[in-house]
């Protein structure tokens, strides 16, 4: 980074006198103009100055650039934004010889303009501004953007607690939050590019149809084309599909007009469908194509091995992700073998959009002509094995007319060559000793207290987190329980306070006040009420996760420090398959499974909103069998065997665009909610950089 950015950041930081002064010395070393007064974007492309410096520059001097240039531009403020630099840059650089090459170039010059500009809505008003510049690049410019990692933005961007909840973790099935961090960059770099192609400022809800239908299809091909670039680039650097649903989510929001959010999103829906072909899109998933546990999915009573499973009542769609880790506790629910109460019976009661047919519960075990037997007698296919299929559309599915199937996959019987399994995720806490953070019977931080919260900032944007952040208040037994409980609950406000407001990165945090109730020592001694009295940060983050293990200030005149406690792993139900998600098993229990079924069943029947299809085996008891809508000998499948239900089977769902595709029929789009404005250009979101 060069010095005039050190600059600027330090400015924003609230940074030391001293250390700006070194860096401007620093800086009219480096370049002698550089350290005179002033003037503007026109004058620093003129000197040749490199566009990073160009950008810094600019942005060290935001604040009162436009204070003696009003003429050249509407308003009153002063401020020079993330937007009108790009545009400045980008047009004055094409009318200088001397500008720097690269500042011709739109790309480059909107991603100089993110890494000067240190905020969220920065990025959001750069992208903006450069696809209203350039909107036949629009492609090039959300893409590049989209796969940084320091956009300015982290995990949430501009995702609210509702739309988190109802969208993303409910898609991605697990009880944590589990969106890729990368994603933040992503999002905004959709939302904004979108937002700045000119069917937006063409559009009127007074054209004629012909304009308008002519304004859809092309502002559908563009966010296609957008789109599909973005993930091909992500690809490119070895991203997953995790930000796909994102993306496609983040792009709808760009989009002002209602009727020309709806005529887009549909044109997406039928290209996708239309593309699908007989190439075929998966609907739901139990187990983890190319993955085979040795003895079954699962532990506890969560175990696809002589059990039933049945879906959570919050869970209202399928797995559409065949290759992502799978523990059925995320999913499902264990009640036992034989237990045939609910077949047929289903309802959810989450608040869904409507969404596909899944499955909604596996039975797994022994029948009853097996049980007359001694185990060591019995024939292995003498099982119950059955699936239900629920519609949690609105509308009746022909499973045949539409062309369902069940995919079996299996492994190679013994393992042959082992795989790591899924990495596991571990909950970590970083105690706060309140005799440090807070005066005696305070909530107020104290002012010494910073440098070790800062190292506790450092700690959590160093981590890969995947939950929210948990901030608890612990008190010792000194005072009324009541008192102790507002205590706490005023010490984690204030430890969450200081962490969001100096530059803890945009996560989910919640507080909580737990007052005398969880002493880490007995009360019985003035040391040990010291070490209760305490906030405690916890987060969840991969198991193998480089974090800094100890933040730690030896300070000979005090008890000044801070301890991060790393706990047990979380349960298995929490994530992904972890050693203990399959009975216990280590990573060499895991070995590679087929990538290509080795059963298709074709299903046949109409199933009606909120109804259940059963599927059962042959072997399996009669009761289930008269209860079934299809008896087949081809549901044969194991208990550590990966169960797919596609429409129109075919390898298409080995990639993003089978997700993509799922995403636009299932989910019609919802508009962020921001304040009216009638005045195009779209306005910049709501706080992007706030926490969810």
């Amino acid at each position: 980074m060069n010095s005039s950015r050190l600059a600027g950041a330090t400015r924003v930081l609230g940074g030391v006198f001293c250390c700006v002064f070194s860096l401007g010395l620093a800086a009219q070393e480096a370049d002698p103009d550089a350290g005179s007064a002033y003037i503007d974007i026109e004058t620093d492309l003129g000197k040749g100055l490199a566009l990073q410096d160009v950008a810094d520059r600019a942005y060290d001097n935001a604040d009162d650039y436009w204070a003696e240039k009003a003429a050249e531009r509407d308003g009153d403020d002063d401020e020079l934004s993330a937007g009108e630099a790009v545009s400045a840059i980008f047009s004055q650089a094409n009318q200088q010889a001397a500008a720097d090459a690269v500042a011709r170039d739109i790309v480059e010059v909107t991603t100089a303009v993110v890494e000067s500009w240190p905020d969220c809505e920065d990025t959001f008003d750069a992208v903006r501004a450069a696809v209203a510049q350039a909107p036949d690049r629009a492609d090039e410019i959300v893409a590049t953007i989209a796969v940084k990692r320091d956009c300015n933005c982290h995990n949430g961007g501009l995702w609210l607690d509702q739309r988190v909840d109802e969208r993303l973790r409910v898609e991605m099935r697990h009880d944590i939050l589990d969106v890729p961090f990368q994603c933040s960059c992503s999002q905004v770099a959709m939302y904004a590019g979108i937002a700045g192609l000119p069917e937006n400022r063409a559009w009127n809800d007074q054209l004629p149809e012909a304009e308008k239908q002519a304004l859809i299809a092309s502002l559908t091909e563009k966010v296609t084309v957008i789109t599909e670039r973005t993930a091909a680039l992500q690809s490119l650097n070895s991203w997953e599909c995790g930000c796909t649903d994102v993306n496609i989510a983040a792009s709808m929001q760009g989009i002002e007009a209602e009727e020309l959010r709806d005529g887009a999103y549909e044109g997406l829906a039928t290209r996708y469908s239309e593309e699908a072909g007989d190439s075929g899109l998966v609907v739901d998933a139990l187990g983890m194509v190319g993955t085979y546990p040795a003895g079954f999915w699962g532990s506890g009573e969560v175990t696809t091995r002589d059990n039933d499973l049945r879906r959570k009542g919050e869970i209202y769609r399928g797995d559409n992700l065949i290759l992502d880790p799978f523990d059925p506790a995320t999913q499902y629910g264990g009640f036992g073998d034989r237990n045939f109460a609910d077949l047929g019976l289903h309802q959810y009661s989450a608040a869904s959009i409507p969404t596909d047919v899944f499955i909604s519960e596996y039975l797994e075990g022994w029948n009853e002509a097996a049980l007359q037997q001694p185990e060591a007698e019995r024939d292995p296919e003498q099982r119950n094995r059955v699936l239900e299929l629920y519609n949690g559309s609105d509308e009746t599915i022909d499973l045949g007319a539409d062309q369902y199937f069940l995919e079996i996959y299996a492994g190679p019987g013994l393992p042959t060559r082992s795989v790591a399994a899924p990495p596991a995720l571990v909950r970590k806490t970083i105690s706060l000793q309140s005799d440090v953070t807070f005066d005696f019977d305070k909530s107020d931080i104290r002012a010494d207290a910073s440098a070790d919260l800062q190292k506790v900032i450092g700690v959590l944007n160093e981590a890969d987190i995947f939950s929210e952040v948990l901030i608890s208040g612990h008190t010792c037994d000194m005072g009324s329980d009541e008192y102790n409980q507002g205590l706490s609950e005023r010490r984690a406000d204030s430890v969450r306070d200081y962490l969001q407001q100096n530059g803890l990165k945009d996560v989910a945090i919640r507080t909580e006040g737990v007052g005398e109730a969880q002493p880490r020592l007995p009360n019985d001694s003035t040391a040990n009420r010291s070490r209760n009295r305490r906030v405690d940060i916890t987060f969840v983050t991969r198991e193998d996760a480089e974090i800094e293990k100890t933040v730690t200030q030896d300070d000979p005149a005090g008890p000044r420090k801070i301890d991060i406690t790393f706990l047990a792993p979380i349960p298995a139900s929490v994530h992904a398959v972890e050693s203990e998600a399959a009975g216990g098993m280590a990573a060499g229990d895991y070995s590679e499974g087929d990538m290509k079924p080795r059963q298709v069943i074709g299903l046949n029947g109409a199933v009606d909103p909120g109804a259940t299809y059963i599927v059962a085996f042959s072997e399996s008891d009669d009761r289930v069998k008269e209860r079934a809508q299809l008896v087949t000998g081809q549901l044969d499948f194991k208990p550590n065997e990966t169960l797919v239900l596609r429409r129109l089977g075919g390898e298409m769902a080995l990639n993003c665009r089978a997700q993509a595709w799922s995403y636009v029929t299932n989910f019609p789009p919802v508009p962020f909610i921001r304040d009216p404005d009638p005045d195009p250009p779209p306005p910049p979101p709501p706080d992007l950089a706030s926490p969810n």
